[in-house]
């Protein structure tokens, strides 16, 4: 069979054209176009590339000044970094204009790095400021502050803060020292913040974004303590027009508070609250591996979103989905069906009929029942261990807990999940098409592995790796029915550190079934460990210390290695907040040349789908939030 195609230097592109099969045609008016492998780099460079990854002391600094650094030189040559050692960087400092200060120049020692300092001078413009080098650099602040003397902050709500009830926010203003600012003036002002749940209204719910419930003025306490009690009132609501929908409110609580000095420092604290007293979050992966259970999560927390204890239930359901695979909707399912279940049954066997394809109408069968405390820990290892001798299939987990309050309705969440076992030769659920990748990473010369499978009998399915712009596997695999299989691709230890695609692609009952994961090849590294072995939190003003750290690697060996440490004053953060970015090193990108493999549509007169669980097809939002 050949396609008419129009190419060029960039890209190819296919021309309409009418593909026919005996007595079955189809006119095709676009396949789509991709971008030509000549124009991609198959190997990476062999260039080097230099970068330079410059650390400041501080953020900000006054005039006159010390400003201390350190770089650490990279050098990156076929897609391998290194440390660039006994090389010479010149190093200067810029000011706000542009112009070069001073300048120093150094020479990279065995671990890439440098360092040095700069002082500041005066009698120039304030403002940002930088060290430039050939291969990278760093901006820092200069300005004439006062630095702050205290600090204030607020706690996490407590308890159970309800709409339509008082609600009480504590601060404390605190100096850096540690010592409490006692009698201090507070002026406090709340305001509200509304957001409704559903488009075609305002974010804030009307035309007015923000409106004051609260406003006045108190002293700080002997521990420099403070609170501010408001009524957690909402907007007077008309009924009908939202259908039952309710928004939810943010209460903002902004502090300012003077010290006996003149000195004012501000605080502000948000607390959302809607309509449900205690809410619950269960943390689970849409796919669960029998193998490898990860230990599922409870997060409990009040209106305010912050942790609150809860006791509950956990019931755990299995359920019964139908007895053949489904192929994907083209269309919305209607709203009311013409033809009776029989009668559509016996016409269109392979599609749904009514919600059959969504799982939130399958039967369900109690297989578990345990008892939940977020009080003692968020985690649930009862249901992991639990969750291993359960049968491969689909799932519901539903947690409840009482609030044990009056007119307070009980808090309750849900979560549908998949529990497969690769060791097993069956699916877990019904379905035509079953892509598993079964890890995200892979070192050169192992073998990366994937789950492959189909309820439907003789199933062929392309299965296609590529790194670096070559295809490395193509395999056509012919599945028996409801066959679940490991498919293990083996990575060149040549190959190196680079991204492998892997591709999947069935043809179906008038449906395209594509699939697309990247595996990222890398050697693991070898984590160092860092202890602290002495370390003192309080000390005098002028006092002298020494912090001893140990540095080794895993197998308890001493590490050659090398350390960056700075001493700065943490109250300088609330001007510019000063951190060490982690470095991030180049790696020479090849994206995938399958055109349409990480995106849904319809292409050749097929559907295409990339969804994990194609049996499923949710329904829009049925609950209220």
């Amino acid at each position: 069979m050949k396609i008419p195609l129009s190419t060029s230097s960039d890209y190819t592109q296919f021309s309409p054209a009418l593909l026919s099969y005996g007595a079955d045609s189809l006119w095709t008016e676009d396949l789509g176009n991709f971008y030509s492998r000549n124009n991609q780099p198959q190997q990476p460079e062999s260039r080097p590339r230099w970068h330079l990854f410059l650390y400041t002391d501080r953020a900000i600094y006054r005039p006159g000044q010390t400003v201390y650094f350190k770089g650490i030189l990279t050098e990156t040559i076929r897609a391998v970094t290194r440390p660039f050692t006994k090389h010479g960087v010149a190093v200067e400092l810029k000011d706000v204009n542009g112009q070069t200060v001073k300048t120093l120049k150094f020479t990279t020692n065995d671990f890439g790095s440098f360092h040095g300092s700069f002082v500041l001078p005066t009698g120039l413009l304030n403002g940002e400021m930088s060290l430039q080098t050939q291969y990278g650099s760093q901006s820092f602040a200069v300005e004439d502050y006062k630095r702050p003397t205290f600090q204030v902050a607020f706690e996490p709500v407590k308890g159970v803060p309800v709409l339509r009830q008082e609600v009480t926010v504590r601060g404390t203003a605190t100096a850096y020292a540690g010592q409490p600012i006692d009698g201090a003036t507070v002026r406090y002002r709340v305001v509200r913040r509304t957001f409704w749940p559903l488009y075609g209204r305002s974010i804030y719910g009307n035309s007015r974004p923000e409106q004051e419930i609260l406003s006045g003025t108190t002293r700080t306490d002997s521990a420099g303590g403070f609170a501010v009690t408001f009524l957690a009132k909402g907007e007077v609501l008309q009924q009908s027009k939202r259908g039952g929908w309710a928004p939810g409110y943010v209460f903002e609580v902004t502090a300012d508070v003077t010290d006996a000095a003149g000195e004012t420092r501000t605080g502000t604290q948000r607390v959302s609250l809607g309509t449900e007293a205690l809410t619950l979050r269960l943390e689970l992966p849409e796919l669960l591996n029998r193998a490898q259970l990860p230990t599922p999560r409870l997060i409990s927390t009040n209106a305010a979103g912050e942790a609150q204890p809860a006791k509950g239930q956990l019931r755990l359901y299995r359920l019964t989905p139908p007895t053949r695979a489904l192929r994907p909707r083209l269309w919305e399912r209607p709203e009311r069906e013409a033809l009776s279940q029989e009668e559509f049954k016996r016409r269109f066997p392979l599609d749904a009929y009514g919600k059959e394809d969504n799982d939130s109408t399958w039967a369900r069968t109690l297989v578990l029942t345990q008892d939940f405390d977020t009080d003692k820990t968020p985690l649930l290892p009862a249901l992991q261990t639990a969750l291993a001798t359960q049968t491969p299939g689909r799932y519901l987990l539903e947690a409840t807990a009482s609030l044990g309050a009056a007119g307070q309705p009980a808090a309750r969440t849900e979560q549908r999940f998949t529990l497969f076992d690769p060791t097993t030769t069956t699916l877990p659920v019904p379905t035509a098409n079953w892509f598993v990748p079964l890890q995200d990473s892979v070192a050169p010369g192992q073998t990366a592995r994937f789950l492959v499978g189909s309820s439907q009998e003789g199933a062929r399915v392309l299965l296609e790796a590529e790194a670096k712009g070559e295809t490395l596997h193509h395999q056509w695999l012919t599945l028996r029915a409801n066959e679940q299989r490991v498919v293990a691709i083996p990575v060149p230890a040549a190959l190196g550190e680079t991204q492998l695609y892997v591709h999947l692609t069935q043809v179906r009952d008038n449906r395209l079934y594509t699939h697309m994961a990247p595996v990222q090849v890398a050697t693991p590294p070898a984590p160092l460990v860092l202890s602290i072995a002495t370390f003192r939190d309080k000390l005098q003003p002028g006092q002298k210390e020494t912090w001893r750290v140990t540095i080794h690697q895993t197998d308890g060996k001493p590490a050659d290695a090398e350390l960056l440490a700075t001493l700065y004053d943490k109250s300088l953060d609330i001007f510019r907040p000063h951190d060490f970015a982690a470095p991030k090193f180049y790696q020479p990108y090849f994206p995938p040349h399958w055109p349409g493999t990480a995106t849904s549509g319809r292409r050749m007169g097929w559907s295409c789908s990339t969804d994990t669980l194609p049996h499923i097809t949710r329904l829009p939002f049925a609950t209220r939030i």
